[in-house]
């Protein structure tokens, strides 16, 4: 699991190495939540997920 900032710091140039297969999808999690399913994207070397599902949430806990 990768956090927002761990994204946007590498520079031009860097790589992520991914510890799986994405080929049947990915989850996008929220404070340990799954909160949406999407599947990942390259397009002239440019990375992106397209979200396919949301996932309804039963409660939210507002601590």
């Amino acid at each position: 699991m990768m956090k927002i900032s761990q994204v946007l710091k590498p520079g031009r140039g860097a790589f992520v190495e991914l510890d799986h297969n994405f080929a049947g999808g990915i989850d996008i999690n929220v404070n340990n939540r799954v909160v949406t399913r999407g599947q990942a994207e390259v397009n002239d070397d440019i990375w992106a997920v397209s979200l396919t599902s949301f996932v309804k949430l039963a409660s939210v806990d507002t601590g």
